[in-house]
């Protein structure tokens, strides 16, 4: 990657994180609460906090993680494992310092394997907010088209303030969202995108699970 291209990546994301990493009571990380990230496999270009990362990196709670066009990032914060695709950017965040309570997509795919919880996870992406307990989940966020894959288990897909969808999946239950309002939006079905079913074996090896599938 150029270096020009580089800081056009950084400073996409950073306008973006500007736009949706807000803190708020749910999501404010603080010092003696932080939970560590462990990096498993690390491709091309990722940067933490605009700083170049290595196999020793520690990913830690708020921090913002972006993944260079062409690289890819495999990383775990306690039960969870996270594969970044490249041209993304996330934070992560956690409250009790043991599982992660938040997730904030600014831009690009992210593939997770959670682990279970009694209270669910949330992922805020620029169309909707996702609720997530123990499941596999895919995403791509654009500015006005969201696609998500509930790869199995149990999600809850909120599209504004008044509409929600309860999403119960073994095998694959991709959608495609479109517009940049509830009143605007349109949903539908898609075919299974950009993830595969060994990338999954993969990310849940990382946390000692299988997916569900394969039990």
């Amino acid at each position: 990657m150029s270096e020009l291209t580089r800081r056009q990546f950084l400073s996409y994301s950073s306008a973006l994180s500007l736009s949706l990493y807000l803190p708020n009571n749910s999501l404010a990380a603080s010092n003696s609460t932080r939970l560590n990230g462990i990096i498993h496999e690390l491709e091309d270009e990722v940067f933490v906090n605009k700083n170049i990362a290595n196999k020793i990196t520690t990913i830690k709670s708020g921090d913002i993680v972006s993944v260079a066009y062409g690289g890819r990032l495999i990383f775990s914060m306690g039960e969870d494992t996270y594969l970044v695709k490249g041209g993304s950017s996330l934070v992560v965040e956690s409250h009790n310092n043991v599982t992660v309570s938040g997730l904030r997509l600014l831009t690009g795919g992210l593939l997770a394997a959670f682990g279970k919880r009694k209270t669910p996870t949330t992922i805020y992406t620029r169309t909707a907010t996702i609720g997530i307990r123990g499941t596999g989940v895919y995403l791509n966020s654009q500015p006005e088209n969201l696609y998500f894959c509930t790869c199995y288990g149990s999600t809850d897909l909120h599209l504004g303030r008044h509409h929600t969808e309860h999403i119960q999946s073994t095998h694959h239950h991709a959608l495609e969202i479109t517009g940049n309002s509830e009143k605007t939006m349109v949903m539908k079905a898609t075919q299974v995108l950009n993830h595969t079913d060994e990338e999954l074996r993969l990310i849940e090896q990382y946390s000692g699970r299988k997916p569900t599938f394969d039990l």
